[in-house]
């Protein structure tokens, strides 16, 4: 099933060799010694064989998953993400879009399966995928308009931009009244905040 949501011909190679000799050895202690069977080698092997693939569906699970999502998750750490300008509401959607992309995608859908439902806000693996992908092509739509938006804005406002998403910041003693103006013009005024160096 997680294959056909990721969209995978490939499948999880699994020991079947292993875990048939581990079956039958069970079988065959179960027909000789009945519930005490449970306690012989023979059920110690079958439950050391399962725990070995399941740990190895578990580890190809978020391989794919991850690989699948890869380009969505990029998109939701792009290095720009923080530095964000635009409308109030656009900057916001896009960074909660982003942040539910990052812990859908980090998580494993086989083991995790209930933290996924709950970042996404559905449920089931399909409606997962689906959703993951939806989110993904709205967070791509969002940060080119919010891209444009931002090239279109007066060269000083972009610069006060860059320099304010910079390690360093934007020095409040260095912000004039007509900076004030350019940026509420610009309608980003409100996405700045003041912190201690």
């Amino acid at each position: 099933m997680l294959c056909d949501v990721l969209g995978l011909d490939e499948r999880p190679r699994l020991d079947e060799v292993r875990l048939r000799n581990a079956v039958d050895g069970f079988r065959s202690e179960l027909a000789q010694h009945n519930a005490a069977a449970v306690q012989q080698p023979a059920a110690v092997t079958l439950h050391s064989s399962t725990e070995k693939i399941e740990e190895g569906l578990a580890k190809w699970a978020l391989s794919a998953w991850k690989t699948t999502f890869e380009e969505y998750s990029a998109l939701a750490v792009k290095d720009n993400l923080q530095s964000l300008a635009g409308p109030v509401a656009k900057v916001t959607r896009a960074k909660r879009v982003a942040s539910q992309i990052q812990n859908a995608v980090i998580r494993n859908p086989i083991r995790d399966l209930g933290a996924i439902e709950k970042a996404l806000e559905t449920d089931g693996i399909e409606a997962c995928g689906a959703r993951l992908r939806e989110l993904g092509s709205e967070l791509g739509t969002l940060l080119g308009e919010l891209e444009r938006e931002q090239a279109a804005m007066p060269p000083r406002v972009q610069k006060m931009l860059e320099r304010a998403a910079s390690e360093d910041g934007f020095p409040l003693e260095a912000l004039t009244e007509e900076m004030l103006i350019l940026l509420r013009e610009a309608g980003v005024l409100g996405q700045f905040v003041v912190r201690r160096s």
